[in-house]
């Protein structure tokens, strides 16, 4: 008796099953309910995000990268105790930072000013970067030759702080025209809740200023990075 009749035999008896075999020897085919099912998905690129640019609409005006926005710092109560390092008031007498008053110092007294609004409310100050610098007076340029605004010369507000190769990761634009110091375009800036923003922006601690003259005065950029 060959192999074929034993098996043959085999499978014809009743309830006997040989697992993996078919009649003629062959691998049995599992049905098609019990083949494992393989499911395949390819990740979906995340959308990309544009940079949120606020149309200039009236001097100054500020522009932010759009990061997410940290919780609003409080303001120091009456009653806590101050820090060292905390300044007295939100804008620097004159005696805290000198020049404030004189376009020749606006690069000291801008830094200045803006350390020391910041530690006001109890964030770190701010140091000067020489890349937000050179960012700051090549945006001066655009606005003198092109004119005021945040696009001037058809380039994004973004467009120098990235050519100087700043190594930041968010970085944020103020920009003003026609006051006469650094201490009034300063002022002007606080009072206004975008650029107030940016400068209390607890991501920030790299500051780039310039000041260039323009036909309907002065023209004013602060630069600020962190991240």
């Amino acid at each position: 008796m060959n192999i074929l009749q034993i098996l043959a035999w085999l499978t014809a008896l009743p309830g006997l099953v040989l697992p993996g075999l078919s009649l003629n020897g062959t691998p049995a085919r599992q049905p098609a309910q019990e083949r494992e099912k393989v499911t395949v998905s390819s990740p979906q690129p995340a959308p990309s995000k544009s940079p949120l640019v606020k149309s200039p609409s009236k001097s100054p005006t500020a522009v932010r990268t759009p990061k997410a926005a940290p919780p609003p710092t409080p303001k120091p109560s009456a009653s806590a105790a101050p820090r060292a390092v905390a300044a007295a008031t939100e804008i620097a007498s004159e005696q805290v930072c000198p020049g404030q008053t004189q376009i020749s110092s606006t690069v000291s007294a801008l830094v200045c000013l803006t350390s020391n609004a910041r530690k006001y409310h109890k964030l770190s100050g701010v140091s000067g970067d020489s890349a937000l610098m050179a960012a700051a007076a090549a945006k001066a340029q655009d606005m003198k030759n092109c004119g005021y605004g945040h696009t001037a010369c058809g380039r994004d507000f973004s467009y120098w702080i990235k050519n100087k190769n700043y190594s930041g990761n968010c970085y944020a634009e103020n920009i003003a025209m026609g006051q006469k110091s650094p201490r009034e375009v300063f002022i002007a800036w606080m009072n206004s809740s975008g650029h107030r923003k940016n400068i209390l922006n607890s991501s920030y601690n790299e500051i780039g200023v310039a000041e260039t003259a323009g036909s309907r005065g002065p023209l004013w950029v602060m630069h600020l990075g962190g991240c």
